[in-house]
């Protein structure tokens, strides 16, 4: 093949960016696209809230006990249950470097 034959055009690259510019509605309409692609997907794994229907009330029940009793504590109790799990930090003996 002789070199003057070659097809040599090259676009600008204004041309190029152009070309390969998606519009936002494209964008949105590939991720909606996805999206019903994942709730379809049965690998898709099961959030806690769905998990937690299928547990047993005995398994279940402990935890929520514990989130009620702490909301019915005092101000005072929560504030020194807080200190004392802070522990070092509080009384300034840990050294941050």
């Amino acid at each position: 093949m002789v070199s003057t034959n070659l097809d040599t055009f090259r676009k600008s690259k204004k041309e190029r960016l152009a070309d390969s510019y998606v519009s936002k509605e494209e964008k949105q309409a590939e991720r909606r696209e996805i999206r019903k692609q994942s709730k379809i997907n049965p690998m898709k794994g099961k959030t806690n809230k769905e998990k937690v229907k299928n547990k047993a009330m005995s398994m279940v029940m402990p935890k929520k006990q514990k989130n009620l009793m702490e909301r019915y504590k005092s101000i005072k109790e929560r504030i020194n249950h807080i200190k004392y799990r802070l522990g070092k930090v509080r009384d300034g003996k840990l050294k941050v470097h």
